[in-house]
């Protein structure tokens, strides 16, 4: 068993309820995350747990991971650094902590405390794309929490699977592996609220991914309802940002705001300057879709400035936005300067994140064209092109060949201009109102 098990099952064996073994030392709902594997105790928590239920305190740990030779709080500070460092998405420096445990501490490869290291360290190299170690790792991570039956932990690394097929837009490939870890899940006898959460978030990116953006709305719903149901907020912050820019995608503005400012609430009260400068970023998109540039300049400069204490941040994203913001303003040269400073990754992303990085291409040659640059300004559009129609007909590709339709008319180039109009309205045609 677990350690919150063996409390659990202790705690009911001596008829205690959850409010008095929790005492005035801890809160009835901490003590309940515990017992359902969702929260590991502090050493002080685990001494006066241990005390009330009548156990020594090695009762409790795991007698695979922990002997005398191995400083168990040495080791579990090096993974909150860790941690620390997932959630500010520093994934080599994740990498390096959890590989300096490995490599220095004699720990049972059999143990929990192992499969913990290994999945986190797997999810980190997902990020960075080296699937061939993830996948070594969160195998043998998956294998181990199966052992002691550990079925949500297992469940929640089999998850990271799915990071190389999303990588390579195989979301049908995402939605098995999704499928197959809930499957796992339900042979657990406890209820995991974060397993819950981020199966309902994996899934609302996938859909929303796919296209499949109307359906993409109910997964979020759901965690949100959960997580008001349940006081767990994992996550949350983050799905009402991706609930703010589906609403964004779809044209209903009304509600991106509301969504945009509750995210915002939640990057507050976690403190995350990264989260912040981003939804600054989503803000910026926000009025450049309602033409109001002036606002998106402002939102950008705040963005600006929180990034430069967060490394890493989408740049191309970034600096595709803050030349599109002053294209709207006519200032072009400004615009050039921003768009050069862009990359253009052939990495695929979430399908929206994606189309919009490649938009960047066909504002650059917008720019291109307001400078006198006729060429370069056609030929970049068509880059844009080639590469957005990679994912398939969106709102975005009709806009592209629209703007390469203006640029050859005002050419007398008439014939390409027809060619390229009637493209933009075969595809608006073809989506049926829909943006991708």
């Amino acid at each position: 068993m677990t350690t919150g098990e063996k409390i659990k099952s202790l705690r009911k064996e001596l008829k205690l309820t959850q409010s008095e073994l929790a005492g005035k030392e801890m809160t009835k709902s901490m003590l309940s995350q515990i017992e359902n594997n969702n929260a590991m105790p502090s050493m002080k928590n685990l001494k006066y747990l241990a005390n009330k239920l009548g156990k020594p305190i090695s009762y409790f740990l795991d007698e695979n991971t922990l002997n005398e030779n191995i400083p168990i709080e040495e080791i579990k500070t090096k993974i909150k650094i860790a941690d620390e460092y997932m959630r500010n998405r520093e994934n080599k420096k994740v990498i390096e902590v959890l590989d300096d445990i490995l490599n220095n501490y004699d720990i049972n490869k059999n143990s929990k405390l192992y499969a913990d290291i290994l999945y986190k360290n797997g999810a980190s190299q997902v990020n960075l794309m080296n699937f061939e170690v993830s996948d070594k790792y969160l195998k043998k991570a998956v294998e181990i929490y199966n052992q002691h039956n550990l079925y949500s932990y297992a469940a929640k690394a089999y998850m990271e699977f799915f990071g190389r097929y999303w990588n390579e837009q195989n979301y049908n490939k995402c939605l098995n592996i999704l499928t197959e870890a809930y499957e796992l899940y339900m042979n657990s006898t406890t209820e995991d609220i974060t397993f819950h959460l981020e199966y309902l978030s994996n899934k609302s990116l996938i859909l929303s991914s796919m296209g499949r953006i109307n359906e993409s709305f109910k997964p979020i719903d759901d965690a949100i309802n959960l997580s008001k149901e349940t006081n767990v907020y994992y996550n949350t912050g983050e799905l009402y940002r991706l609930k703010g820019n589906l609403n964004r995608v779809m044209e209903n503005y009304e509600n991106v705001l509301h969504y945009f400012k509750k995210a915002k609430l939640f990057a507050q009260f976690t403190d995350n300057e990264l989260d912040l400068a981003i939804l600054e970023l989503n803000f910026s998109v926000y009025y450049t879709d309602i033409n109001e540039p002036m606002k998106a300049l402002e939102y950008l400069k705040r963005a600006r400035e929180m990034f430069k204490n967060t490394p890493h941040y989408p740049k191309h994203l970034f600096h595709n936005q803050l030349a599109i913001v002053y294209y709207m303003l006519e200032d072009y040269q400004k615009a050039y300067d921003e768009i050069n400073k862009s990359t253009f990754p052939e990495l695929l992303f979430h399908k929206v994140d994606y189309v919009n990085m490649w938009l960047g291409k066909v504002y650059k040659g917008m720019i291109l064209y307001k400078l006198g640059d006729k060429n370069q300004a056609i030929e970049s559009i068509n880059k844009g092109i080639e590469m957005m129609s990679k994912v398939g007909n969106s709102k975005y590709l009709s806009f592209a060949y629209k703007e390469l339709s203006n640029i050859y008319s005002e050419i007398d180039d008439y014939k390409n201009a027809f060619k390229s109009l009637k493209k933009s309205e075969q595809i608006l045609k073809s989506l049926n109102g829909n943006p991708f």
